[in-house]
């Protein structure tokens, strides 16, 4: 659900934000910046972009900012967990979050959108049952909502990362790993993130085939190098653009749900 009451009077505006390093890419301000116009609110939220370089020091950081929302992206979306009260079921079992919400109280509650962006983007292009195998590639904060999108929907999957110990296939050989028996494969890292846009993940592309489904999360460049070889081969391609428009609307739902039901007399 959407949550678009109108305002009846506000006295200050909310902050609203993304956290993160490195974030002169990110869409988020200027999709939040129209979304907020579209429902006349732009003079009553105000959404930022804040590059921490760490996690030090966040809670006296939250004092002088006073939040009512942020959303969290690389490289902090495991780690801003020990600062919540509170983690959503999909948190504990993904193990990361991209949504924060401030309560009045001053109580942290930690929420992940990720998996719901993934989910409905992926599924509006291919079924559940359309899916062999799945080929995960990276192993942190993102695609972990991805393992958990997968699993939820009995869609078997092998992870390749940097990391032998949590990865079923290492990086290195990538290179040579023939991928006939995937039909989904899914960059969760990086690489191609503008401005490195001459990057790609290192896997054998001549083996991709017209069945195979590659999705970037990357959304800048739109194609990625990643997806355009992909595409050369014949692949259906689908970059992170639409899955973060997912996950933006339902971070939004959370922060203005708690807007319009907890402030009496604040909003029609």
């Amino acid at each position: 659900m959407v949550w678009a009451k109108k305002p009846k009077k506000i006295n200050s505006p909310f902050v609203l934000g993304l956290i993160g390093k490195s974030l002169n890419y990110s869409f988020s301000p200027y999709f939040f910046s129209v979304h907020l116009e579209s429902l006349n609110l732009k003079s009553s939220f105000e959404y930022s972009a804040f590059e921490l370089s760490s996690l030090t020091g966040f809670r006296e950081w939250v004092a002088k900012i006073h939040p009512l929302g942020l959303n969290v992206t690389i490289p902090f979306k495991e780690s801003i967990l020990e600062f919540a009260d509170f983690h959503s079921q999909e948190v504990l079992e993904i193990g990361a979050a991209n949504t924060l919400l401030f309560k009045e109280d001053g109580s942290i509650s930690a929420f992940n959108t990720d998996c719901i962006g993934f989910e409905k983007s992926l599924f509006e292009i291919r079924k559940p049952s359309e899916f062999s195998k799945a080929l995960i590639l990276g192993t942190g904060g993102a695609s972990k909502a991805i393992q958990f999108v997968l699993k939820s929907n009995r869609i078997p999957f092998d992870m390749a990362g940097r990391d032998p110990s949590i990865s079923d296939i290492p990086f290195k050989e990538l290179y040579n790993l023939d991928l006939i028996e995937y039909d989904l494969i899914i960059n969760c890292t990086p690489l191609g993130t503008f401005p490195t846009i001459d990057e790609s993940p290192p896997i054998l592309y001549k083996s991709l085939k017209k069945k195979h489904l590659a999705f970037d999360l990357v959304y800048n460049p739109s194609p990625s190098l990643f997806l355009s070889k992909a595409l050369n081969q014949g692949c259906t391609i689908q970059n992170g653009q639409r899955m973060l428009e997912i996950q933006a609307l339902s971070s939004w739902d959370i922060w203005f749900q708690y807007i319009v039901t907890k402030e009496e007399g604040l909003f029609l």
